[in-house]
């Protein structure tokens, strides 16, 4: 198919799906599982051959917590390229930056260095995008001296919400103990296999020139729960052609060597929940063929949405 023709039908279908969402949807590109771009490869040559493009730049971020609103800061940039795949219920991301100074150091998630702590990438997935409650406010917890077995199923309970139906996940350009994908927080010592082949992977690189470019490369399993006891007793997101996730990029910047933020920066400059998916976003997952849906629909029109969104993968 002409480049030309595919971005055209691209087009159309997000025009489309913009009109029964709340606002413009993020588009996320569908990719063939012969044709998967390479997360470790520290280029986006194979990105830029599988995606029309960026689906998220520079002017579509705003900071959300101390310069409330401000956009990225002059002279850095930001291309997010997204792509999924349905048999394997996973979203693939791409973010390249320019940064005037880069603040790295991350020692890694053994010493329990915070992520978030150097110039870092935050994605939010919700793979069904039911919203809700994905971390459980932890309140008091039984006494457990006195209450031991009443502590023991408080402390599961708690383990189990964790990132259960919509995750959060950290990702760097540099981690000397080169794990550079981790889920938020201690809930990667729990669920360390969920960022790790063949659920998660990545791998971030850093040009030292001025102005500082990186890019960090993942991929993320999409899951309706996820349970920290393992793969087998947890449930993947059902990807489909015309599909609907909830989606939130935070792009961290420090340009000193300090515990504050220089930039907060998110898609639209929404502060997400620390414990609900709610507020994410819309991202509408885009098909690789321009809309084809094999039963003689026109594309272009509510029937030939409605069977994208009818059919599975």
């Amino acid at each position: 198919m002409p480049r030309s023709l595919s971005l055209l039908r691209v087009s159309v279908l997000l025009l489309i799906v913009q009109a029964r969402l709340s606002a413009d949807p993020i588009p996320i590109y569908e990719l063939a599982e012969s044709a998967l771009p390479d997360v470790r490869d520290g280029t986006l040559a194979d990105w830029l051959d599988l995606v029309p493009g960026p689906s998220l730049t520079t002017s579509d971020f705003r900071d959300a917590v101390w310069k409330a609103g401000e956009p990225i800061e002059s002279g850095d940039e930001v291309r997010v390229y997204l792509g999924w795949n349905a048999a394997l219920a996973r979203i693939y991301v791409a973010v390249e930056r320019v940064d005037d100074v880069f603040m790295g150091g991350y020692t890694g998630s053994q010493t329990l260095d915070d992520m978030s702590l150097h110039d870092s990438i935050q994605l939010m997935v919700d793979g069904d995008h039911s919203g809700g409650a994905y971390v459980m406010r932890s309140g008091t917890p039984p006494d457990r001296e006195a209450d031991p077995e009443a502590y023991t199923a408080y402390v599961e309970e708690v383990r189990l919400a964790e990132d259960l139906q919509a995750q959060k996940y950290q990702a760097i350009a540099v981690a000397l103990d080169q794990r550079h994908l981790r889920l938020n927080g201690s809930v990667d010592l729990r669920k360390p296999w969920a960022t790790q082949p063949p659920y998660g992977d990545g791998l971030g690189t850093q040009d030292p020139s001025a102005p500082q470019r990186s890019l960090v490369e993942l991929y993320v399993t999409a899951w309706d729960s996820l349970n920290y006891h393992g793969a087998e007793y947890s449930q993947p997101s059902r990807l489909r052609p015309g599909g609907v996730i909830g989606l939130q990029v935070a792009v961290i910047d420090y340009d000193q060597d300090s515990r504050d933020w220089d930039g907060f920066y998110t898609v639209n400059g929404g502060r997400p929940s620390d414990y609900e998916a709610d507020s994410w976003l819309e991202a509408v997952l885009l098909p690789r063929d321009g809309g084809s849906t094999g039963s003689g629909i026109a594309a272009g029109g509510w029937g030939w949405i409605k069977e994208l969104l009818r059919r599975g993968p």
